[in-house]
Parts: structure tokens; sequence; C-alpha cells
């Protein structure tokens, strides 16, 4: 989720003539097309900025090395999934081997996320938990913590999680700089329109649909035709299964275009999480406000019960002093209600849909036989 490229490659992209005297580059053009039609339609990326096919396709194909990631944004609701923001605390004979308890919950127990927050020592994961195994998630929780595995563990249901397309007119992609007038930003109105319900709405997913939402997971700009040959199957039936389920059905909502920084130095870009807790209906509306004005904004979510608001934001570091201060003169009124953390990047880790835990038409959970599993795991790992 958090990723931070340790080598950049020098990069200069051709120059355009915008609209209104306004400088543009190709590659902006090209990142805001993305977010309408996808990165591997290059031809109509190309009809749509009268960019030649051939630039589109070298672009596209350089955006990692120019500090940019495209993601799809899945619909887990729609996969039937509920999403939760947890807090872990381990049990003290596991000190050391977070990861590898980690691991383990990703492989058997619909983890999809985790870091370690600093300086606090505060271990954050995102769970996708299919509606239809909640009360058995419960259970593995509660035998986690009587195992000793756990000592605590606090999580939030989620509403809704959204995830912002970068903001291409605040950076400048040949200098590779934000340009971000932080007293300005107050006085912007940014699009805080919650998710409609039928954007949440379940649909019925097969294995090939999962297993392509996967591939486009762990690499958004792969040909299909890759995807179709690494999955032993037909190049037709996965293009069937991509634009008839996975579009057709809105298992990809769309692609989401992110800045993740770039730099040989390990913390050139710094993660941060905010979480705000007990807001007010006002306060939660202000929060979200402030946030999604911020350009550097990742992602943002809010509880099931709308108290509590989290956002994660990849801030470069001559930027940090300017977020900080715009937040606090934002949400000043109830500034006791933020708790906040730097992400620990090269400890945290991002995975793709559970699809392993999806089997003849459905999830699949044994609470008893997850626990276990992690207790051999651990047992063989300490020998």
């Amino acid at each position: 989720m958090w990723e931070i490229p340790i080598n950049f490659k020098e990069e200069k992209p051709i120059i355009l003539i915008g609209i209104g005297g306004i400088m543009r580059t190709t590659v902006s053009k090209i990142v805001d097309a993305i977010a309408k039609v996808g990165p591997t339609n290059y031809s109509l990326i190309s009809r749509m900025n009268k960019i030649p096919e051939s630039t589109v396709r070298y672009n596209v194909n350089k955006l990692a090395d120019m500090g940019v990631l495209v993601q799809p944004a899945v619909a887990y609701e729609k996969l039937g999934f509920e999403r939760y923001w947890a807090f872990f605390e381990f049990g003290d004979k596991y000190k050391g081997r977070e990861s590898v308890l980690f691991q383990m919950m990703n492989e058997k127990a619909y983890l999809v996320y985790f870091t370690r927050l600093l300086p606090q020592g505060k271990y954050v994961a995102i769970l996708a938990v299919p509606t239809s195994v909640r009360a058995e998630y419960s259970r593995f929780i509660s035998n986690m913590i009587d195992a000793g595995i756990l000592k605590s563990c606090q999580m939030h249901e989620l509403l809704w999680i959204r995830y912002p397309q970068m903001k291409t007119e605040y950076y400048d992609f040949e200098a590779k700089r934000w340009n971000i007038d932080w007293k300005a930003l107050s006085k912007a109105t940014p699009n805080v329109a919650e998710p409609r319900s039928e954007e949440l709405a379940l649909q019925k997913a097969d294995l090939i649909d999962l297993l392509i939402i996967k591939e486009i997971q762990a690499n958004a700009i792969i040909p299909l035709t890759k995807i179709a040959s690494k999955l032993k199957i037909n190049s037709k039936t996965a293009y069937y299964h991509y634009r008839n389920h996975i579009l057709g059905k809105k298992f990809i909502r769309n692609y989401i275009v992110r800045w993740r920084g770039f730099g040989k130095r390990r913390y050139v870009t710094i993660p941060i999480k905010f979480w705000y807790t007990g807001l007010t209906g006002p306060e939660l509306m202000q929060v979200q406000k402030t946030f999604n004005s911020i350009p550097l904004m990742w992602t943002d979510a809010i509880s099931k019960d709308r108290s509590t608001y989290f956002a994660e934001l990849a801030a470069p570091n001559e930027q940090l002093q300017d977020l900080l201060w715009f937040i606090w003169q934002s949400t000043e009124s109830f500034a006791s209600k933020v708790n906040s953390g730097f992400a620990d990047s090269p400890f945290g880790l991002g995975y793709t849909v559970p699809y392993q835990m999806y089997s003849h038409g459905e999830w699949k959970f044994d609470a008893e036989k997850a626990v276990n599993n992690m207790k051999l795991v651990l047992a063989e790992k300490k020998k």
C-alpha cells in the first residue's frame, strides 16, 4: 500500500502547450486520461489527447520511474466483503515475529494490508472480511486472544473507503515537484460526496474474475493477453470475464493514479496516517473537507457509525511542515480528537484480493483451523 521506490531514473517528459496559457506535460494529460479509461487503452488515450499512441505507450510504461503508481479501485463490497481498520497488539512472546503473523493472516484470515506506526510502535491493518463469515471471524479474533497470540484487537467496520485521484494540477512532472499553495487550499471546495448505495451492492463473482483482478492489482498496466497466458486460460475467456464481469459488474470501479514518491534516500516520501475519533456530524464534514483538499492524500474512510475518520497521505519531506500546519489550523476546534503516526514503510505490506479463500462459489473460513495453523507455523519458526 505504501511503496517508496529506491532508484529513480531521470526521464524528461515532452512539454505541450495547454489550454489557457498553462503549460501541461504529456505525462499529466496521460495521467488524467488513465483515471477515466484505464492504463492499457493506449489508442483511446491517444485520441482523447491527440498524442501519438507510441508516446502514450512509452510514458505509461515509465510512470513508475516518475514516482507515479496506477492501481485499480476494486469494489470489495461488491465481492461480498466488509472492510475493517484494525489495531493489533501482539503477545509478548511473539514480539519480533509480527511480520510472520501478518503474512499468515493474509494467507488464512483475510488480511489485505498491515504496517507499524512510528513512534508508537502500534500495528495497523486493513481486513477484508466476507459478510458471510462475520461471526466465524469474531471467533477467530477471540481465539487469537485466548491463545496469547494477540493481547488486544480494536476493529472499526468501515462504511466506505475512498481513493482520490492524483491532482496533477498541483504537480510539475518536469521538475518532479509539488507546487502547493497551502494558504489557498483553505478556500478550496473539494468534492466529499460519499459512495452511492448501488456502488456497494453485492454482485456474484467467479474464480476467474478474482484471479484476473489479482493480477491487475499486482500490475495494472499488464496486457490482458499476458494475464491469460499466466493463468493458462484462453484470451477470449479473459476478455469476456474482464469486459462482462469485472467492468460490467463494476468489480473494478476505475483506475487510481497516485503519487508514491521517489528518491534514493529511504524517507524522501513520508507516509502518514491520521484518525479522528468521537466526531460529531459537522466535525466529520469539516475533516472530510480538510483532507479532500490536500493533493497528497492517498485514501480516506469513515467508520460505519460515522464517528471515526481515517486518512492516509504520502508527503514529500519538504512539504511535511506545511501539511501539518494546514491540518491543524483546519481542525483546531476539535484537535483533541486527532491521532496520527508515521507508517514504517519498510515493514508494511499490501496484498491483493484474497482469492485463495474462495472455493466452489463462496468464501471459506474456519476460525479454529486458522488459529491452529498459526500455532504450528510459529512453533516451527521458533525451532
